[in-house]
């Protein structure tokens, strides 16, 4: 039984991933004309009560206004397009400091910043790690720890986001 219902969530996976895309090649065009960038897309919920959430970043502070102005824009575009074939709601927002990083970009566009890392196995001793990002590639993130640069292989990490300081 549980293997029908893998098969099953393989397959919604999939179908959501061919929907992301295909709602990417229509949402990246419009939203750098925009002056912005397409952070993340998510496809969420399911039986008829589907959210799409486009997350949006610019240099300076993404508004409100940012956010209403690309929804009216990329949901005229997606009603003609017709990307998802059932009901959905489209979000666009920015996608917060406390937002988890998801990819090499997310860590770009923290460097210099206060972050918290956390790691499936000890590095240097700890699996928490909390410095200032000095670089990212594509195998290693280097924070600056107690003034110590720390390497951290990003296969090992299991959880980043920008630390918040109150």
């Amino acid at each position: 039984m549980s293997t029908r219902l893998d098969e099953a969530k393989t397959i919604m996976s999939e179908e959501h991933e061919e929907i992301l895309d295909r709602v990417r090649v229509i949402a990246e065009p419009l939203i750098s004309a925009s002056g912005m960038e397409l952070v993340d897309l998510e496809l969420v919920g399911g039986r008829g009560n589907y959210i799409l959430r486009v997350l949006i970043e610019k240099p300076s502070k993404v508004t409100l206004q940012d956010c209403v102005t690309i929804n009216r824009e990329l949901s005229d575009i997606m009603d003609v397009e017709d990307p998802i074939p059932y009901k959905y709601t489209l979000e666009v927002s920015s996608p917060g400091l406390d937002r988890p990083f998801k990819y090499v970009r997310d860590y770009n566009r923290a460097l210099g910043k206060l972050v918290r890392i956390t790691t499936q196995i000890p590095v240097e001793g700890k699996m928490e790690h909390i410095g200032r990002l000095e670089d990212c590639s594509d195998k290693v993130v280097t924070l600056l720890v107690d003034d110590k640069p720390r390497q951290i292989p990003l296969k090992d990490i299991t959880k980043a986001l920008r630390e918040l300081v109150w």
